[in-house]
C-alpha cells in the first residue's frame, strides 16, 4: 500500500484522541470503522504500561474484525495504538 505525503504527515501526529478519531475515520470511510463514544478499559499487562483502552473495532472484508486499542505508557511520554485481531 502506498502511502501519499498527506497521509504520511497526519500519522506522524502526535496523539490526540479527537485528531485519531477523525483519522481513522478518513481512512476507513466505508462504514467498516466502529469507534465507541467512551473508550472502554481493559487490563493492562506490562509493568510500563499504565492503562489500555479499547477504542472500538474495525470490520474487514473478509468477515474478520480487529479492535482498536490506546495504550497508555506509564512514563506518559507517548501513547501507542495497537491493532489485534478479534476473530
Amino acid at each position: 500500500m502506498s502511502t501519499t505525503p498527506s497521509r504520511q504527515s497526519r500519522l506522524r501526529q502526535p496523539y490526540l484522541r479527537g485528531e485519531w478519531r477523525s483519522l481513522l475515520h478518513w481512512l476507513f470511510p466505508d462504514g467498516t470503522l466502529k469507534l465507541f463514544s467512551t473508550p472502554q478499559p481493559l487490563t493492562a499487562s506490562q509493568k510500563k504500561v499504565k492503562s489500555t483502552l479499547q477504542l472500538g473495532t474495525i470490520e474487514l472484508e473478509n468477515g474478520n474484525t480487529i479492535a482498536l486499542l490506546a495504550a497508555i505508557p506509564a512514563s506518559l511520554a507517548f501513547t501507542h495504538w495497537i491493532v489485534t485481531s478479534l476473530s
